[in-house]
């Protein structure tokens, strides 16, 4: 408390999950968020608060010789590891499981979870009801 106290009077980002109104345990973070704390309901009340990937999609246009279709939207992904531009580009077009996703990447489970936490992190894809990911628009 006296943490995230000091870090409210200079200003800087404190976030709160609430609690039961009656409980003692939950004065802190009720007490917190009553005097500027971000009230936090999941995940992405803390993310919408890092926009740290400005720009991440940039329309292009694709000139093939065999398609001169309209303008699309193309990942930029400049600063991704090897590993999070494969699972982009499995999901690029459809939403899929986690199953999947390792099945068609040959990632082991441990690690494509690990993954898709950074990239959701990263508002590069978003996890959708069921476990299923696919790429943010």
């Amino acid at each position: 408390m006296i943490t995230a106290n000091f870090a409210l009077e200079h200003n800087r980002q404190v976030f709160a999950v609430p609690g039961r109104i009656n409980a003692p345990m939950s004065q802190g973070c009720n007490r917190l968020i009553k005097n500027g704390a971000k009230l936090v309901e999941n995940v992405d009340d803390i993310i919408e608060e890092f926009d740290f990937l400005p720009g991440l999609f940039e329309t292009a246009n694709s000139d093939n010789d065999d398609n001169h279709s309209d303008d699309k939207q193309v990942l930029k992904m400049i600063d991704l590891s090897e590993d999070e531009k494969l699972i982009a580009k499995c999901i690029e077009n459809e939403e899929k499981s986690i199953d999947l996703i390792s099945m068609e990447t040959e990632l082991p489970i441990w690690k494509l979870l690990a993954i898709l936490q950074q990239l959701t992190m990263k508002k590069i894809i978003k996890e959708l009801p069921g476990k299923q990911y696919s790429l943010k628009s």
